[in-house]
């Protein structure tokens, strides 16, 4: 009985961690060129757009993103153009931010 506290505290460090570490790595991911709308990538027409969204791939399996969505959003006054990918294999989303022309 004396040690159920133990085994809590030990896993509420855990998940302390977890969660510190998937914050972290959402702030890396959201630092990269074209994964927030402040930080758009920039290119000359929409073929280099869909060249550069052909060559995402998920981190974690290693596997092409499929494109399931595209659409328009105004940011700070920028018309961008946003991509929506999903892994085929592990299912993560990802949206690409384009400033294009």
């Amino acid at each position: 009985m004396i040690a159920l506290p133990f085994v809590l505290l030990a896993v509420l460090a855990a998940l302390a961690v977890v969660t510190i570490r998937g914050r972290a790595a959402r702030r890396r991911e959201l630092a990269q060129p074209g994964r927030a709308p402040s930080a758009p990538l920039e290119v000359e027409d929409f073929h280099a757009l869909e060249a550069r969204v052909s060559r995402e791939r998920c981190e974690a399996c290693q596997v092409d993103f499929k494109q399931s969505g595209e659409g328009s959003r105004v940011h700070e006054g920028r018309r961008l153009r946003v991509v929506r990918l999903v892994c085929p294999r592990c299912e993560d989303e990802r949206e690409l931010f384009f400033q294009v022309g």
